[in-house]
C-alpha cells in the first residue's frame, strides 16, 4: 500500500494491500484436513512439501499450517460471507 496525501493534505493509505503468498495448496489442505484428527501438527508438516515459490521443496511452518486450517474454518462457517465482501470491496473501488 502506498501513503499519500488527499486534497485537504491529511495521509491516506493508497492501493491494493499485498497479501503473503499462499504456501499451503488446496492439495496440501485437503491432505492436512484428512490428516488433522490424529497427527499433530509437526508430524503433519513433515508429510507436505511446498511445490512452488522461493521455499520451494521445503515443509510449510506450523503457523502456515494454522492459517490454511483457521481459513478453511471461516470459509466452512460462513460459506457465502467471503465472495460477498470481495464483492462489495470491489464495489467500492473507483
Amino acid at each position: 500500500m502506498l501513503l499519500a496525501e488527499d486534497d485537504g493534505g491529511n495521509r491516506v493509505l493508497q492501493g491494493k494491500p499485498q497479501q503473503p503468498p499462499q504456501v499451503i495448496t488446496d492439495d496440501m489442505l485437503h491432505t492436512v484436513l484428512r490428516r488433522a484428527r490424529g497427527e499433530s501438527i509437526e508430524d503433519i508438516r513433515l508429510g507436505l512439501i511446498i511445490p512452488t515459490g522461493k521455499r520451494k521443496e521445503k515443509y510449510p511452518s506450523p503457523a502456515s499450517i494454522y492459517r490454511a486450517l483457521t481459513e478453511h474454518d471461516k470459509r466452512q462457517c460462513h460459506p457465502g460471507a467471503i465472495e460477498q465482501a470481495h464483492a462489495d470491496f470491489a464495489a467500492l473501488q473507483p
